[in-house]
């Protein structure tokens, strides 16, 4: 039975992948950086699987365990980065763990020769709205890191990611290991516990109120399911080496979102669509908000061609996803 690193245990995304992983005959090594979080990922796994299922403790702004985590292990997939969707005043606080956590999982990779490493990164290394020239990006894009509205989580994705790539080729062509990653848009998705995650949290203040209108913002959208599935292939299908996956299933603009759920009986889903110089007084108050400003009125599409083409990927109904991620977020009581 082969044995797999997954990093970051306990993130939304990190468990679905340890689950598909457990499925799918592995062997799964998770880290978690506060061992309080073990109970609640057992929780989440079939009772005969858990047995195949072992924790060990890291933390991606120290070195300790990093080597003992990687040895034993025939593939990595290292999930775990700061997730903060808000501009902080020391952006460093993101960017640092974000990128030397990507190297302390990777070079004891290299050092005991792992079948394959995967990183999960995002779209937010591949466009920034706020200088956004083109319509359509592919998997040969990457952010302008010149670019001084660029988001704090932007920077991290995309300096880890380089990070990744900087080092395999400071290697000896005979010392490198087969590397790829995952550039999802906007997951979304029923959790396997009752943390939803940072990025349900879009279809959440849809329809708890919280937003009194929707703005026009297109985003790339992609469901969990398919996410997960997507790293277990990277992991294990052939001609992945040095390839960027894009996932995004379409690109919606919020207010199709909020139709989506009106439609499936969520009627404090709000269908106002504000103008844009309203949105940009309200992300005065509202630090989300004030992240997407570049991003008003501007159309854009993810070309999936490569992920389609060698992961063999079908995009599934992400409409389900959206209405599934609602009635998730009614059953534990975080909306009405």
């Amino acid at each position: 039975m082969e044995k797999v690193l997954i990093t970051g245990g306990s993130g939304y995304i990190a468990l679905h992948c340890i689950v598909k992983f457990l499925k799918n005959g592995f062997s799964v090594r998770t880290s978690i950086r506060s061992t309080s979080r073990e109970a609640e990922i057992r929780n989440a796994v079939d009772n005969e699987l858990e047995k195949n299922l072992e924790f060990c403790q890291l933390d991606l702004n120290n070195d300790k365990g990093w080597e003992e985590a990687v040895k034993g292990c025939d593939r990595v997939i290292h999930m775990a980065s700061p997730v903060v969707f808000k501009n902080l005043p020391d952006e460093n606080s993101i960017i640092d763990p974000a990128k030397n956590g990507l190297l302390r999982a990777l070079k004891p990779a290299v050092k005991y020769k792992v079948k394959r490493f995967v990183m999960t990164s995002s779209v937010a290394a591949v466009y920034s709205d706020s200088k956004n020239q083109k319509k359509v990006y592919d998997h040969n894009d990457w952010v302008d890191l010149s670019d001084p509205s660029l988001s704090s989580y932007s920077k991290s994705k995309t300096l880890a990611e380089k990070a990744l790539w900087e080092y395999l080729d400071t290697l000896d062509p005979k010392d490198r290991i087969e590397a790829c990653t995952i550039n999802p848009a906007v997951v979304v998705g029923r959790s396997l516990t009752k943390d939803m995650g940072k990025s349900n949290d879009i279809i959440k203040r849809m329809v708890d109120g919280s937003l009194p209108f929707n703005a026009q913002i297109n985003i790339g959208i992609v469901d969990i399911e398919d996410v997960s599935e997507m790293h277990l292939r990277a992991a294990t299908y052939p001609k992945v080496d040095g390839k960027r996956f894009l996932l995004s299933e379409r690109s919606v603009w919020l207010n199709d979102i909020a139709k989506i759920l009106l439609k499936n009986g969520f009627k404090k889903a709000v269908v106002r669509v504000a103008p844009n110089f309203l949105v940009k007084l309200f992300s005065l108050v509202d630090a989300q908000v004030r992240m997407v400003v570049a991003s008003l009125g501007k159309d854009k599409i993810f070309d999936c061609k490569l992920s389609k083409e060698v992961l063999k990927w079908k995009p599934t109904n992400v409409e389900n996803a959206i209405v599934e991620t609602a009635r998730q977020y009614q059953e534990l009581g975080k909306i009405k």
